[in-house]
């Protein structure tokens, strides 16, 4: 099973480099993040479309300049470049679950995350129309669905698009048949481990990839 660490991991200011490096030092197999635009058109890694609950900063990323946002820190860190984490991640060999946040990033963030024509990177997003598109015009990189409920019909899902990203609260033992393209999200109690290593799941996502990993080590050693 693999870790993805949740907006890097708890321990650091979230979507930061600072961040993802601590997700990669504690063991991580990589990271999830999540991509919003500059009023010049520069994709950054944000959740929010405003720093505040953040950064305590009330500042609308796409009404301001990536040189604007590179002026606003906390605890050291600033809103980094998508461009500057995926390079990170792929001198590190790790993977990345790129979340699209507004479907009009689509071809901004995917032309990014093909320009490093390598396979660890995909592309998920709650605007399942997206990805389809994405699918259709972008063939060479991964789109997953993401989304908070029981599909009526998982099958379909599993046959439109490339990967599945379920919330963990709503993954049912029918995702044993698609778990090698299952990726639950957030992954941080054991109960929810356990579950999830029955169904041979291939990847979950965590805000606290360590204790996952420790969760791991603890079955490999019985």
């Amino acid at each position: 099973m693999k870790v993805l660490g949740h907006r890097g991991c708890k321990y650091e200011v979230e979507n930061t480099i600072r961040s993802f490096e601590r997700a990669f030092e504690l063991g991580a197999d990589g990271i999830e993040l999540d991509t919003q635009s500059t009023s010049d058109g520069v994709i950054v890694v944000s959740h929010d479309e405003n720093l505040k609950r953040v950064f305590g900063v009330d500042f609308k990323i796409q009404e301001h300049t990536l040189f604007e946002l590179e002026g606003i820190t906390k605890d050291g860190e600033k809103v980094p470049t998508l461009e500057s984490v995926l390079e990170i991640a792929r001198s590190k060999n790790k993977i990345v679950d790129v979340e699209l946040k507004n479907p009009k990033d689509l071809e901004a963030v995917s032309k990014i995350v093909q320009s490093f024509n390598y396979d660890g990177f995909f592309i998920s997003s709650f605007y399942h129309s997206a990805m389809l598109e994405g699918k259709k015009r972008f063939p060479k990189i991964q789109f997953a669905f993401l989304y908070a409920h029981v599909p009526t019909d998982i099958s379909l899902y599993a046959k439109e698009i490339d990967l599945l990203k379920p919330e963990v609260e709503f993954v049912i033992p029918e995702y044993k048949n698609y778990a090698s393209i299952t990726i639950p999200w957030t992954v941080n109690e054991k109960e929810d481990f356990e579950k999830l290593l029955a169904l041979n799941i291939f990847a979950v996502i965590s805000d606290y990839p360590d204790k996952i990993l420790a969760f791991i080590r603890e079955r490999q050693a019985h």
